[in-house]
Parts: C-alpha cells; structure tokens; sequence
C-alpha cells in the first residue's frame, strides 16, 4: 500500500492507494464500505479534501487530461464533478521540472472556514486559494514571498541533489511545505523551507496572509520550539500536519534522532 491522499468526509474515511491502484472508503470503526478499483497509477486520486459540503481531489493524469488537476468529486462513486483548478492555470506549469515532479510529490490541499488552499510542492511563490459560490469555484492566486529567482537548480554528476528525473539531477530549494486557513477563516498561513545551500541548516519559515485583502500581514521563521517543562530546542525542524479549530498545529518533529508528534501553538 502507498497512501497518497487521505480525509475524513462525512463519517467516512477516504484513502487513495497508488501501489494497490484504487480508493478506498471506511468507516470510523475502519471496516471497509467500499473500493474503487483504477486501471492507472495515473488516475489514482493523489489527495482529498473538504470544505463544508464539498470533496476536492487533486490529480494529475499523465495518460489523459492533465487540465482536470483539482476538482469536485461525488462523495460516493468519487467521479469527477466541477474542475476548479487546471494545470494549465498554474503558474510555471509548462516547466519540465515542476510538471515531472508534481505526480509524485503534488503538495498539500487544505479546506477549512469556506475556503480550499493549495500550494505545489515546487514553490515558485503562488499559493492558489478555491471558494465555492453559488455551485461554481471561484479561483484566487496569492502571491507569496520568494527571496529565490527559481525555486530549483540543476546540478552536474557527483553534485549534491533531492531530486531526479532520468538523467536530469536537481536540488529543490525552495519547498512548500502545508498551508492551512485559520483565525475563524480571516487568515491563511504558509509554511515553506528555503535550501538554497545543502550543507546549510534548513529553517521552516512562515508567511501570513489576510483572506479579506490577499495580500500578506507576517512572514518569520520557526527558530525556537520552547516544551512544556522550559526546555528551549533551537532551529527545530517541525512539518505541520494537521490544525484544530483553536489554531494548535499537529506537527511531525524531526528535530532529533527520534521524530515526535508534538502539538504546537504558533508565537
């Protein structure tokens, strides 16, 4: 099993499977109610989400059509409903690089308070924002902040790299990293790294944007985690995956040799 995407929708629990090729649906007991057997890694489902009464899934179909990238689904047989976002309409999509590496490594979708957030992996700055009106999507592109000209580098034989497609080696140095909506929907937080130099330490950074203007208010850096007995861990490596309805982060900790799962409220 290789589970790409993963939500919970309705009492029921929805996970798509790219080595099994299929979708599953659970219950919250986790007995299976339902599988929905692929022809194609491509045509796996690569991540789901939720807001209010609507189910989004992200895809990126290599054999068929790459334009239907994030859409609506029906909750039951999981067909495509309404496509919200096009390949097309990102940003760089024609770049070898970024549309060689979005099937494998998409970046994350959000949805809370209204809104659904998307940011690819490859980070060139957009952070594309989805509202549902009236039945139809709405689509905003928010620009973010980028102290980098390109958010990749290709690199020779024998060099440092993160990444390869066939014979091309790159190092990406600039990623996204998980954005979530919060403050009751006023506001949406970014989380990126920045890795422009691989012997350098890597910092999670942050930048925060008004939903009313979309326009940014705060960016920083997560140098400090501070525990509950006072302990103080500098330049902590913390991957957000989760936020509660009180803005605490559910963050995996890669700090130390021995990861953790720590809850986090951000200062």
């Amino acid at each position: 099993m290789s589970i790409k995407g993963m939500d919970i929708f309705n009492d029921k629990i929805y996970i798509s499977d790219t080595h099994g090729l299929k979708h599953s649906i659970l219950n919250l007991q986790g007995q299976l109610l339902a599988t929905r057997v692929i022809n194609s890694t491509y045509s796996v489902y690569k991540r789901f989400a939720h807001v209010n009464n609507t189910f989004f899934a992200l895809n990126f179909d290599e054999e068929k059509s790459k334009n239907d990238f994030i859409f609506t689904v029906n909750p039951d047989s999981l067909s495509k409903q309404l496509t919200c976002l096009k390949f097309s309409e990102i940003k760089h999509s024609e770049d070898e690089i970024f549309s060689d590496f979005i099937p494998t490594f998409p970046g994350e979708l959000s949805g809370e308070d209204g809104f659904l957030a998307y940011v690819p992996q490859i980070y060139f700055g957009q952070i594309y924002l989805i509202k549902m009106i009236n039945n139809k999507c709405e689509t905003k592109t928010i620009e973010g902040y980028s102290s980098l000209d390109f958010p990749y580098t290709k690199v020779a034989e024998g060099q440092k790299y993160n990444y390869s497609a066939g014979d091309i080696k790159v190092q990406i140095e600039q990623s996204s990293i998980s954005a979530f909506i919060q403050k009751k929907g006023k506001e949406l937080i970014h989380f990126f790294t920045t890795n422009k130099n691989a012997e350098e330490p890597l910092f999670i950074e942050t930048e925060i944007f008004s939903l009313k203007t979309n326009k940014s208010i705060g960016y920083g850096k997560i140098d400090e985690l501070e525990l509950k007995n006072g302990t103080k861990i500098k330049n902590p490596i913390l991957i957000p995956k989760a936020k509660d309805k009180n803005d605490l982060y559910y963050v995996y900790d890669r700090t130390k040799s021995l990861p953790a799962i720590r809850v986090v409220k951000l200062e």
